[in-house]
């Protein structure tokens, strides 16, 4: 059974106690991950404690500053797809000022290149016009033929064009994490230690097959309502 019939049985079967609970849970499997992308060695239940309004001291006040960014976040998420909006460079870069203190108009002015990928990004003269081409492979028929596949595609796009100085794999991230909230799916993304995520990473770049970050998107998802069929035994109504 697919992701999108689990989350309609979910939403048949909704109560203020599943919707506190979903939306709690899965926010917090979004950041975590977003925030061991970043290098972070928070702690699960820390990153809870401090969505949850509390001060952790063994947690750094980046993290604290970090996950009350992602909070703030996701609710300007809500907003623009309550208006129904697509994503675009602009919306991308007013995400990206939100979460990272960047200037909206702030792209990549340097050259990295990811040695543990063994990948060199475009020249940063060529990011704004990379992103407007992904402007419009975002809403083209090629993208949407396949929910999974465009998201996985949206992923590697972001990491091959490298349109900030810093942070690509974080952003990368939050957009899917748009993409799952526009489709009515809850928060995710890539969950997974850093040198986990940086094979991953290799083997993409080795391949130019997006099946590893494909699968693992969806496994992502699939883990999470899976949780929350059985926390509220609704293992009945997939039958």
């Amino acid at each position: 059974m697919d992701v999108f019939r689990k989350i309609d049985i979910i939403n048949v079967n909704r109560s203020l106690e599943l919707l506190e609970y979903a939306d709690e849970y899965t926010k917090l499997n979004f950041i975590y991950g977003a925030l061991l992308l970043s290098g972070s060695s928070i702690k699960k239940s820390e990153v809870l404690k401090i969505m949850r309004g509390d001060i952790v001291m063994g947690a750094s006040i980046r993290d604290h500053a970090k996950i009350e960014n992602y909070m703030v976040v996701l609710k300007h998420m809500n907003r623009l797809i309550e208006m129904d909006l697509e994503l675009e460079t602009r919306y991308i870069m007013e995400l990206s000022t939100m979460l990272f203190g960047i200037d909206k108009n702030d792209f990549r002015r340097s050259n990295p290149t990811f040695r543990e990928f063994s990948y060199t990004p475009p020249h940063f003269r060529e990011v704004e016009r990379l992103m407007k081409d992904l402007d419009r492979w975002i809403v083209s028929n090629e993208a949407n033929k396949d929910f999974f596949r465009k998201l996985s595609g949206l992923y590697l796009k972001i990491i091959e064009i490298c349109p900030l100085d810093e942070n690509n794999h974080e952003l990368a991230n939050m957009l899917i994490c748009y993409e799952f909230k526009k489709r009515g799916l809850p928060p995710s993304g890539i969950i997974m230690k850093m040198a986990d995520y940086e094979k991953l990473m290799k083997r993409y770049f080795i391949s130019k097959n997006q099946e590893g970050v494909y699968l693992h998107l969806y496994e992502m998802q699939e883990k999470q309502l899976d949780h929350i069929i059985e926390r509220f035994d609704l293992k009945k109504t997939l039958i």
